[in-house]
Parts: C-alpha cells; sequence; structure tokens
C-alpha cells in the first residue's frame, strides 16, 4: 500500500504524479526545474521522457517511487489548457502489468472527461468560486505544484 500523506512532500522528479506535471509545465519553468537536477540525473534522458509523456498524454512508471507499484497519470486541462493537477491510479506491478493498456485507456478517458469539467468550472465567469484559485493564481502567479491523491494534497519539489 502507498499513501501519501497531507502535507507530505514528494521529490517532483519521481513517479508519474510528478513526471506528468513537468511534462506539461511550460518550457520556461520545465528549463529551471531541469537546471536543478542532481548530478547523477541524466538530462537528456529526462527530457526525453517528459516530451514522450505530453506527446502520449499519460505518464507510465514501474517502480519508480516505490518498488513494486505502477502508476498512470493523466494531465487534468483547466480552460485555458494549462496543466496544474493531474489524476492518477497505482497499484500492484504484479496486477497492473496484465491490465496495463486498459489502464491508459481508463486514465485517458477519465482525464480528458474531468479535464473538461475542470476547464468548465475554472472558465473565470464571475459565478466561479473564489476559494478554486489561490491570491497567487489570481495574480498572475503560479503556487507550487500539488501532487493530489484522493483529498488530500501533497507538495511535490525537486
Amino acid at each position: 500500500m502507498s499513501v501519501v500523506r497531507q502535507g507530505e512532500h514528494i521529490p517532483l522528479l519521481f513517479g508519474a504524479s510528478s513526471r506528468i506535471l513537468m511534462a506539461y509545465l511550460d518550457e520556461a519553468e520545465r528549463d529551471a526545474l531541469l537546471r536543478r537536477l542532481p548530478r547523477d540525473v541524466d538530462r537528456v534522458q529526462v527530457e526525453r521522457e517528459l516530451s514522450k509523456f505530453r506527446t502520449q498524454g499519460y505518464a507510465l512508471t514501474r517502480g519508480q517511487r516505490v518498488k513494486g507499484l505502477t502508476t498512470v497519470a493523466v494531465p487534468v486541462f483547466d480552460s485555458r489548457g494549462r496543466v496544474e493537477h493531474c489524476l492518477a491510479v497505482t497499484g500492484p506491478s504484479v496486477r497492473m502489468e496484465m491490465r496495463e493498456q486498459e489502464m491508459i485507456d481508463l486514465m485517458l478517458a477519465a482525464g480528458h472527461e474531468l479535464s473538461k469539467k475542470y476547464a468548465s468550472a475554472t472558465d473565470d465567469t464571475p459565478a466561479e468560486p473564489a476559494r478554486t484559485r489561490s491570491a497567487a493564481a489570481k495574480n498572475g502567479r503560479r503556487g507550487p505544484i500539488k501532487v493530489r491523491r484522493g483529498k488530500q494534497a501533497s507538495s511535490a519539489k525537486v
């Protein structure tokens, strides 16, 4: 079992959720993060992987953050086409392997549906609840990237 506790910090470099969020950062933000990678991490390989994830629309990792677990993560787009959230499913690798393509297809469909609903809820109309956006977002600045799992949120950092 893998549980991320509220407030827990997770390295942004590891895991499908983190990687899909990194893949959809704008180029300047992504480049700034990649410049801060530890020296023992192959930046070119990470950049290739992020490009692949962005092209295919999902991230798949096996045992990257927790050995024995496989995760599929998809981006959730807002009304402006930005990605600040994602949706992920994680399970024991031995169970996920035989259903990998099924999980990918389900997650892509769910991510698409969630993005449609989220985009309509964040279209910046006056009816938008103030609590859905942080003060930083209202001022055009992005806050820390959040990795969301269930109802809990955890900050992610490099």
